[in-house]
């Protein structure tokens, strides 16, 4: 995992989500509107905007290791359904990562999330990779 500063969105794309967000506030089921919207244009710039920010290969946010090929949402967009087309909230995944996290996100006792958001934290200030071992273990402050 390795941080990836979030991009700006291009204008038509942001004004989707805005829109699409607005719907679903209104009432719409955010999951049949996320699904609808998936085919469209806006949410294909979505996704490359998304993949320019991972890197030339567009690895997954998460594992760094795989492809990413989903459009992900950090807060699940079930639990969280105000937060479905909000750009800050969608990262790409690959699919096992995507399905590993799938609608659960921890939080602790102050109701922050206990998953890194690599648009918004750099991943170092929480693990620690040990060059004798090559393993990479949670920091413990």
């Amino acid at each position: 995992m390795r941080q990836s500063p979030r991009l700006p969105l291009p204008t038509k794309a942001s004004h989707f989500l805005s829109r699409k967000q607005t719907e679903v506030n209104g009432g719409a089921d955010a999951t049949a509107t996320w699904t609808k919207a998936r085919t469209t244009k806006s949410i294909g710039d979505v996704y490359n905007t998304l993949a320019t920010m991972a890197g030339r290969r567009a690895r997954c946010m998460f594992c760094g290791d795989s492809r990413g090929t989903d459009i992900e949402h950090f807060y699940p967009k079930r639990r969280y359904p105000v937060k479905t087309f909000v750009w800050p909230n969608l990262l790409l995944a690959c699919a096992g990562c995507n399905r590993q996290k799938g609608n659960r996100l921890e939080l602790d006792d102050l109701g922050y999330p206990l998953l890194i958001d690599p648009t918004t934290e750099d991943p170092w200030d929480f693990l620690f990779f040990d060059s004798a071992t090559g393993w990479i273990t949670a920091r413990y402050q």
